[in-house]
């Protein structure tokens, strides 16, 4: 289902010309191929239902309710749906002619967390679907809403890659938390302790180490159980539980995949008691 309008709205601030010419409202049947916009032509997305994938300049991201996302000029992307749990999107389409640098939407931007756009979105088409007196006007405010807003993030993820960059500092204090808070590290928590976002403090541990925290946090617990199995005569369930695992099961399956053995075959080959 899409329903699509045209219009014609303007902005015009000191260098910057941004025209909205185009406001719709889809739910996917069926998947986007890849594809890609001309010059100065920005879509902006945000998704209040559904799942799905989002492929954006060859990285692959997780669409799910609450997240926005930009493609800008010439950037390949596509979105693929959840066949039982179909996306549902708000998109806008903006021509933005800018002579100056002082307003700078990126031609890539995902945001998971965005839930505070919805009802800027909600309204625009509401407006643009009821066409009631006054609307192009509440339209403009609500797009105005729209751009403060990611420009304040954006402005915000410059500072948070000026901090990624400090990366020596970061390394210290995230090999120190996998070190002693393995058993009960999230990833909320780390990126509070080194001032970055989840999203942030991710790329950071790719850059830094080429894993994700699920992995780095999975190697940390992984590597205190072996020194257990070695040394204690705790048995595994006991180890499991030590080392953060609710259940043998799950640190069984996470040993194997860290190791390529069993905890048990491990213990067998290796305990030094």
């Amino acid at each position: 289902m899409h329903e699509t309008f045209r219009t014609n709205i303007t902005i015009n601030d000191e260098d910057t010309e941004i025209r909205l010419f185009k406001i719709g409202h889809s739910v996917f049947t069926a998947s986007i191929p890849n594809h890609s916009h001309g010059s100065n032509n920005y879509e902006l997305h945000y998704i209040p239902k559904g799942h799905g994938t989002l492929i954006l300049d060859s990285e692959t991201l997780p669409l799910t309710p609450g997240t926005l996302f930009v493609a800008g000029p010439h950037l390949k992307h596509a979105q693929e749906t959840e066949s039982t749990d179909q996306l549902s999107e708000y998109c806008l389409n903006l021509e933005i002619k800018s002579k100056s640098s002082h307003f700078v939407i990126p031609s890539s931007l995902f945001i998971n967390n965005a839930e505070d756009f919805a009802s800027l979105f909600i309204a625009i088409f509401d407006e643009i679907k009821a066409k009631n007196n006054g609307y192009e006007k509440a339209i403009k405010s609500y797009l105005e809403l729209i751009l403060i807003g990611l420009g304040r993030i954006i402005d915000k993820e410059r500072t948070e890659s000026d901090k990624e960059n400090e990366a020596g500092r970061s390394a210290i204090i995230i090999e120190e938390c996998f070190l002693n808070e393995y058993r009960t590290l999230t990833l909320d928590e780390l990126a509070g302790k080194i001032n970055l976002s989840e999203r942030h403090t991710e790329r950071l541990l790719r850059k830094l180490y080429g894993k994700t925290f699920r992995e780095k946090l999975r190697e940390a617990r992984i590597a205190a159980s072996i020194d257990m199995l070695r040394n204690t005569e705790r048995n595994i369930s006991e180890i499991a539980e030590a080392v953060g695992y609710a259940t043998y099961t799950s640190f069984s399956t996470a040993f194997r995949k860290e190791t390529g053995q069993s905890p048990s075959e491990y213990k067998r080959k290796n305990n030094t008691l």
